[in-house]
């Protein structure tokens, strides 16, 4: 069960969000660890998202996933096929090292 949060908002509808805390609490909640892989294009994506959700108020921090796919010089058919680039961030948020991840459809299987 994800905990609640309470958002505070700015004083007119075009301010950006002031502070997201827990409802129950009321302390600031961590930053939100973005998981990503290291390529160009994967990195632009994410600072989209990682923009996106900051303009929500929250603070996003990315963290860069390598990959078997990112490191080998095999033909992706014998290290696991397109899937190998996404299987690194799935165990990243497993291992609850990343709190969400942006990845490419196009290296999905």
């Amino acid at each position: 069960m994800t905990e609640p949060t309470t958002v505070t908002m700015g004083t007119s509808p075009d301010q950006p969000v002031d502070v997201v805390t827990d409802a129950f609490s009321g302390t600031p909640l961590p930053a939100l660890r973005l998981g990503t892989r290291r390529s160009a294009l994967a990195v632009a994506q994410s600072t989209r998202v990682a923009d996106a959700v900051r303009d929500l108020g929250r603070k996003v921090e990315l963290v860069i996933v390598v990959t078997d796919g990112d490191t080998s010089d095999a033909p992706l058919t014998s290290i696991g096929g397109t899937g190998v680039f996404a299987s690194a961030l799935r165990r990243a948020l497993r291992e609850n090292e990343i709190d969400l991840a942006v990845h490419s459809l196009k290296d999905l299987p």
